[in-house]
Formats: structure tokens, sequence, C-alpha cells
């Protein structure tokens, strides 16, 4: 992905990747200093040769690191980057202008990396709740509490997946509250209506799944009356 955009602009654009997928240029964004996107456009792709060319994003990036800013009196630090993306092929192309004021970097609360998120939306799928994906985090990468993400990070990142990929919202936590409620025990009348599942946890509770493909929500209602007279011979 040859940056022809880049010869109209003013800033001495570096190239350091071209064409590279959208997850290894997320890998090589995460290794930046702290940045923030100054500016985000859409304008029509200079790469893909078709008679009616898809857009490309074009986002700008500038530093905002702390140990930066420290060290300057009033200036800005002046490294930027420019991040490519074409709509149509899903290509990364990537440019850097000018050095950071200083290489160090902020101390700061690990993010989670790519490879965090697509575990939690994994863990997601199977209904995970946040404190335990957390955990798991620790274990798969190998971390500790002090070079973890925060649990709060976690937790904003699951509601985010799982509320607009799965569909889920906090519904789902009080029906399955309700079908706990109602679980069978036993010690119910003949024609109370008592719910069922599959799966129970360690503690007997109901397993229901999250309502997505890979762990589907199923419950069973009955009673021990139409229990009775499914088994009765026809």
């Amino acid at each position: 992905m040859n940056s022809g955009h880049a010869r109209r602009s003013s800033f001495p654009w570096q190239l350091i990747a071209s064409a590279m997928a959208q997850q290894d240029a997320e890998n090589l964004k995460a290794e930046f200093k702290k940045y923030r996107i100054a500016k985000s456009d859409l304008v029509p792709c200079y790469v893909c040769m078709t008679p009616a060319p898809p857009l490309i994003r074009v986002q700008q990036l500038r530093c905002i690191c702390k140990a930066c800013a420290v060290v300057s009196i009033g200036v800005k630090c002046p490294w930027r980057a420019r991040v490519l993306t074409c709509q149509h092929v899903a290509l990364v192309t990537m440019e850097v202008a000018y050095d950071h004021l200083t290489p160090a970097r902020a101390t700061c609360r690990p993010v989670l990396t790519p490879a965090m998120k697509e575990a939690i939306r994994d863990w997601a799928g199977q209904g995970l709740k946040p404190k335990r994906m957390w955990m798991a985090l620790l274990q798969r990468f190998n971390l500790v509490e002090a070079t973890a993400p925060h649990l709060s990070s976690v937790q904003r990142f699951a509601h985010h997946y799982v509320t607009g990929k799965l569909g889920g919202s906090d519904i789902i936590d009080a029906v399955q509250r309700k079908i706990r409620e109602s679980a069978f025990t036993g010690e119910e009348e003949e024609a109370s209506a008592f719910t069922f599942t599959s799966r129970t946890d360690d503690e007997g509770n109901a397993v229901t799944g999250n309502g997505s493909d890979r762990n589907p929500f199923i419950v069973g209602v009955s009673s021990k009356k139409q229990l009775r007279r499914a088994d009765r011979d026809p």
C-alpha cells in the first residue's frame, strides 16, 4: 500500500509498515508510546485499482506521553504517525514523522493487548464473568496484579463485546437469577412450575448459557404433573 497521499504532505513521513494485516497493525501500534488520534478522515483509496475505488481511513496520531511532556517546556512532542487502512482489502500502511522528545516511557498501568482481547472475546462467548477472565489472564500471560491491566478494563471490554456482538444485557442476568430461584428442588406442588437445565455449576445452580452460538441459552419449564403424564404409556 503505497502512500501517494503522503507526497502532498509537509511532514517527512517515513514508511515503517506496508500492506499489513489489521491484527499485525494493532500489535505494532501497541508498541508505540502513548498517543491520541488527532485526526481521522475517509478519502478515496488510491491503492485499489478498481473503476470505483473504495475509501481509505487516514488516522493521524500525536504523542501524549507524559515522559515527553516532562522534558519539554511549553513545547509539544513533534512525533506523529499516520495509519492508512483500506476499507476494501483491510490492509494497513503506517508512517511516522519526527522523533519523540525522549525515548523514555512514562510508567503506566498495562493495557489490554490484542491477544488479551481475543482471549476475553472467547471467554465471553463461554459465559465467563469478568473477574474469572481477569484471573485467567494472569495465568495465561504469566502476569501478576502489578503487571496486569485493571479489572475495570476487562469489565468494560467484556461488557461492550457482549452487548455489541453477543446481544447480551443486564436482562440476561435477571432472567438467570429468576431461573435459579425457580429451579427444581423436589418440594414443589404437583402443578407448580419449575425450571431445569442440562448443566449445573459446582454448587448445583442452573447453567443456562449466554445466548451465543457457542454457548446457547437453554432452559426447560415443567411440573411434576406434566412429567408424570409424559411418562405414561400411550
